[in-house]
């Protein structure tokens, strides 16, 4: 199953305050054409990204043609969590997806109550964390150069792969005929975590250490 684009809910008692975040891996299908002419073009589908490794290759296996070739990169991403829906928030065309985003915009944003950075997760409302994550419009250091290079979507009732692992591998098809699956071979990537590890850091709140009897 691949995941859904998010859709902001105009009920905000369906939305709720965020109570969680969590640090993910998903995959993301992008494909080429290299047949005859020794060519070669990534394209983006609007079901290119999915929530484990298994889906990601059925999905490649259900859209085979003769010369295709897919690739699956394993990326970072952040869970956040309310009572009814779960954001999911990631980056392509980035080493460092989230590194961009600027924790001085998110807190002069009015929608933000003001919190100490650590607890903000408990005081946010989901679609104004959406607005903060726009590509275009949301708080970031530098702009994005595409609308398309920040993506979130609907994990509600999805299964996640929760990791801080940095292994972000990149996996590649290669056909061995039309009457057999796919073959795929794995390499490492240049992908990090930093970005999204300091945009948890920003959401995680703090748990208070046992004060220590004399």
């Amino acid at each position: 199953m691949n995941f859904e684009q998010f859709v902001k809910n105009v009920n905000l008692n369906k939305n709720g305050r965020l109570n969680g975040v969590k640090q993910i891996s998903i995959y993301y299908v992008y494909t080429g054409l290299n047949a005859w002419h020794s060519t070669y073009s990534a394209t983006y589908t609007n079901r290119c990204m999915h929530p484990n490794l298994p889906s990601a290759k059925d999905y490649c296996e259900n859209n085979r043609v003769q010369g295709s070739v897919f690739h699956i990169l394993k990326l970072p991403a952040l869970a956040f969590h309310t009572k009814f829906r779960t954001l999911i928030v990631t980056e392509i065309n980035s080493n460092s997806p989230l590194s961009r985003f600027s924790i001085e915009k998110f807190l002069s944003n009015k929608n933000v109550q003001k919190s100490e950075v650590g607890k903000l997760a408990w005081t946010t409302d989901l679609n104004t964390l959406v607005d903060c994550f726009d590509a275009y419009l949301g708080s970031w250091e530098v702009p994005s150069k595409s609308r398309h290079s920040v993506l979130m979507f609907d994990g509600t009732s999805v299964k996640l792969e929760v990791s801080r692992s940095n292994n972000l591998n990149h996996f590649c098809s290669k056909s061995v005929g039309g009457g057999y699956y796919l073959q795929w071979s794995e390499s490492g990537s240049d992908i990090i975590r930093d970005g999204t590890r300091k945009v948890e850091r920003l959401f995680f709140q703090k748990r208070e250490l046992p004060s220590v009897r004399e």
